[in-house]
């Protein structure tokens, strides 16, 4: 549950009531996520999934921060009355306009004046568009119009199965038309709208003119609403997503919706769409809201895109993102509407046999716990299964939560690799870990992937984030494609059932980008040993072997090249000795050794990373190659442990955000081959650094070694960029 008058967001659709029963059955946020699996309403599992990322950013901003120091006196911080020029001034240059607006009633020594003019009511016209007279002065506002905003209104919640209800059109900020399509009464019955067919007419081709730029707010569900609508897929000449550019200049917030933003950015208040719907069991689909209503809100909303939009674009200029907005994250996001619209094709058949699979297994590991625990108890409960661990079978407690001992999968893997245990306890604590992971999987992806199928396209169209992430990788939702586990055999069973669509004649072809993150780093730190490494073809993990264990690479074995693996890709995140001797099993004398050896052997990494923690203290921030900055918060704090974590953000949000780059460079080209060469190639899926595609079997040696080329030629280093490629029935034969 949030506080939304604090915005304080918390977890959508999880009350007071949910909220105390999970509290007290796993005690806190930490011991709750660490069990979701446990969790066994599907429901209330996928909306804590979905709202990890704001449960605990909202424990962030109730908590208080006793860390911060304070140098002076007690009598400097009496109160003396509000300075209201010096906080005006503050407030301006911080871009705090919603506070600035509260200062407009206090006075002002020297008359400061806010120069936001006060927005009421009766300053704002909205044109309802119900006569032949008011669809001809929206048609000549709209087509005069450069650069027009857009807002759609829509029942629905699957973005591929709307059913719209209303268009706003906006040409300034005081002023919007409103188009109602699809408003009906308490019946169902339809109320006064304008035929959708005869608004199409006109729309679809000022829509997609060449010489128009359309501002809009999460532009892709603003194009899958208008595809539905229109009957075909609809997209402008360019878009000016407002929700994108503002992810650009403050990347890493929860979310991003207008009403927020319009208040943060511009002061400008918008109404909530729940006080129009409601909220909960009183909730009403937006089509039964009245025209009047519907459409007064539409406008404000379209009005306030184009307002945002100014501001937007003037902070990306002044901060030199402008030119990556618009020659990269904007095509990208055409790239990513035709992904979700093409989807991807599941053989519901394994599907259903794995489940079964699943079912069976879960059950004999279940009784399995039961045997060798001596009694059956509910494994999900980490009150009982603490009871057969500490109480019963005597085991070490390692860990401990509000809520008593700890039973969390690293306790239970510490246990399993750093102590003296009999066949028996082993056993039980692999079978544990074991029941917890297929139970996951059959939770979220093997019975929920079905339910996900569209009726009418027989395939999933997953949801692409684009501002989903700090660095600018992509995520996604619904499903989350990016969790599903690559190196367990059961995470490879479910990527084995997506397939193409005409199996007979088509096979999935997937690549992946080879180490792009190490390449990135060479490039970034020009360190001389990992770029002659890199342009030779030696194998990098077995590089820093022989460094780390003093022997020559042919002589490091599978298990020596398999530490340094962890070594290298670890340094990326900041791995201290500690975490690494958990990782490895060793000890922490061990760990620092390895860690010691690598950095001997890439001085210029080290220096680089020095470089980056200096650059963030100096500046706060740092930047991917194209520019795109993050503001690194804690940089400077006094907290100790805060403060590295921040370093290690640092560090790793240059290489990180720059490979996000990449592979967003690299399906632009891709797209942008299909279109100009027709090729029969589908770019259905893109996760982490791989992108899978659906293509004629007789033409898939060709159409990959297409693929290749172009991923490889997205971006210039100072390494060579190396992708793979592979086909075969489904994505797992493909991978």
């Amino acid at each position: 549950m949030g506080d939304s008058s604090d915005n304080v967001p918390g977890v959508a659709k999880v009350g007071p009531k949910t909220a105390v029963q999970l509290l007290l059955e796993f005690g806190n946020i930490d011991n709750l996520y660490e069990n979701l699996d446990k969790v066994s309403k599907k429901g209330l599992h996928d909306n804590l999934e979905k709202g990890k990322e704001n449960a605990f950013l909202s424990r962030e901003l109730v908590t208080i921060q006793s860390s911060r120091g304070f140098k002076g006196t007690l009598e400097e911080l009496e109160f003396h009355g509000i300075e209201s020029d010096a906080l005006a001034t503050v407030f301006k240059e911080n871009e705090i306009f919603s506070l600035l607006r509260l200062l407009e009633d206090v006075p002002s020594k020297a008359g400061f004046s806010s120069e936001l003019p006060k927005r009421s009511a009766k300053s704002f016209e909205t044109v309802m568009v119900r006569t032949t007279k008011t669809f001809q002065e929206m048609q000549a506002a709209v087509e005069s119009c450069e650069s027009p905003s857009i807002a759609v209104m829509f029942d629905g919640e699957n973005q591929m199965e709307t059913a719209i209800v209303g268009v706003a059109f906006a040409v300034e900020p005081n002023r919007g038309f409103y188009v109602p399509l699809g408003h009906t009464d308490d019946m169902g019955i339809p109320l006064n709208n304008i035929d959708t067919e005869y608004f199409a007419d006109w729309f679809v081709p000022v829509f997609t003119i060449a010489s128009k730029k359309w501002r809009m707010f999460s532009a892709k569900t603003t194009l899958h609403v208008l595809s539905r609508a229109m009957d075909e897929r609809v997209e402008p000449a360019e878009i000016l997503d407002a929700q994108i550019g503002a992810w650009m200049l403050s990347p890493g917030e929860s979310k991003y919706e207008l009403e927020e933003l319009s208040m943060r950015f511009v002061g400008r208040e918008l109404d909530s769409k729940e006080s129009l719907v409601g909220h909960g069991k009183n909730e009403i689909p937006f089509s039964r809201v009245s025209v009047d209503e519907g459409g007064e809100f539409a406008a404000k909303n379209a009005a306030a895109i184009y307002e945002l939009w100014d501001f937007v674009q003037s902070k990306l200029a002044a901060a030199n993102l402008e030119k990556h907005f618009l020659e990269t994250e904007m095509p990208v996001l055409k790239v990513l509407f035709n992904m979700e619209e093409n989807g991807a094709a599941i053989d519901l058949k394994s599907l259903e046999e794995l489940s079964k699979d699943f079912a069976s297994r879960i059950e004999k590991t279940e009784n399995l716990v039961y045997k060798l625990s001596g009694k059956p108890f509910n494994i999900g409960s980490p009150k009982q299964l603490s009871e057969v661990l500490y109480d019963d079978l005597k085991l070490r407690v390692l860990k401990k939560t509000a809520t008593g001992r700890s039973t969390d999968s690293a306790v239970l893997d510490r246990l399993l690799n750093e102590f003296d245990l009999s066949e028996q306890e082993t056993v039980l604590l692999q079978s544990i870990l074991h029941f917890r992971e297929l139970k996951k999987l059959q939770n979220t992806y093997v019975e929920v992937l079905p339910t996900l199928v569209n009726k009418e396209t027989h395939r999933i169209h997953t949801n692409f984030v684009q501002w989903g992430t700090a660095t600018g990788r992509l995520s996604s939702r619904d499903p989350n494609l990016q969790n599903i586990p690559i190196r367990s055999e059961e995470g490879k069973k479910i990527r084995a059932a997506f397939v193409p669509a005409d199996p007979e004649n088509q096979v999935i072809l997937s690549a992946d980008y080879s180490q792009i993150e190490l390449r990135m780093l060479a490039h970034l730190s020009e360190d001389e040993k990992l770029i002659e490494a890199y342009n030779s073809g030696t194998d990098i993990h077995a590089l820093t072997a022989a460094a780390v264990f003093g022997k020559s690479p042919e002589e490091v074995s599978a298990d020596e090249r398999r530490r340094a693996k962890v070594v290298n890709f670890g340094v990326l995140y900041g791995m201290t000795p500690f975490r690494l001797s958990r990782d490895l099993h060793i000890s922490m004398g061990e760990a620092k050794s390895f860690i010691d050896g690598y950095f001997h052997l890439y001085q210029g990494v080290e220096a680089y990373i020095e470089k980056i923690k200096n650059f963030a203290h100096e500046h706060g921030y740092v930047e991917t190659l194209s520019g795109r900055r993050r503001a690194i918060l804690g940089i400077d704090s006094s907290d100790r442990t805060e403060c590295q974590m921040a370093e290690r953000m640092a560090v790793n949000t240059p290489v990180q955000g720059s490979a996000a780059d990449l592979i967003k460079t690299a399906m632009i080209r891709i797209a942008s081959r299909i279109e100009r060469d027709a090729l029969p190639l589908t770019l259905m899926l893109q996760v982490h650094d791989e992108l899978v595609f659906e293509c004629p079997k007789n033409q898939a040696d060709e159409l990959g070694k297409i693929v290749q080329s172009e991923m490889q030629q997205a971006m210039t280093l100072k390494v060579p960029l190396v992708a793979s490629v592979g086909f075969g029935a489904n994505w797992l034969e493909a991978h």
